[in-house]
């Protein structure tokens, strides 16, 4: 909500990573992080890398969500979307998760960020997210 906007960036002078979350059944929350959420980390977090994450990947493919999109004649995000705008923003590099599907994707995305932000993160880890 707004009544943190003031407050929440003090909890980013320390960070080492971010990670940019969205839902990638709704779009327009990609929107919000690239619009919101990559300014204010910018602003107030110095240069810790950005890590760009989408979740639920599993709804990617479910029909209900589909559904519910055509409707709203959109679309879930695909990894190219996604990618384009982790490159936009300058992200360290993109990865998707899926608590449904598999822990080990959320997991992974958690392995993915410390390495990032202990800047051990090579340039193949990056390209395979």
């Amino acid at each position: 909500t707004t009544a943190y906007d003031t407050v929440r960036p003090l909890a980013y002078q320390d960070a080492k990573i971010f990670m940019l979350c969205f839902n990638i059944a709704e779009p327009e929350t990609l929107n919000n992080s690239a619009a919101k959420w990559y300014k204010e980390v910018r602003t107030h977090g110095g240069l810790a890398p950005v890590l760009l994450c989408g979740c639920k990947a599993d709804l990617r493919h479910d029909k209900e969500t589909l559904t519910m999109l055509s409707k709203l004649r959109t679309h879930p995000v695909t990894s190219e979307e996604a990618l384009s705008v982790a490159r936009q923003l300058g992200a360290t590099t993109y990865v998707e998760t899926s608590a449904r599907a598999s822990s080990k994707g959320v997991k992974d995305a958690f392995e993915v960020a410390a390495l990032a932000a202990l800047g051990k993160l090579n340039k193949q880890q990056m390209k395979q997210q």
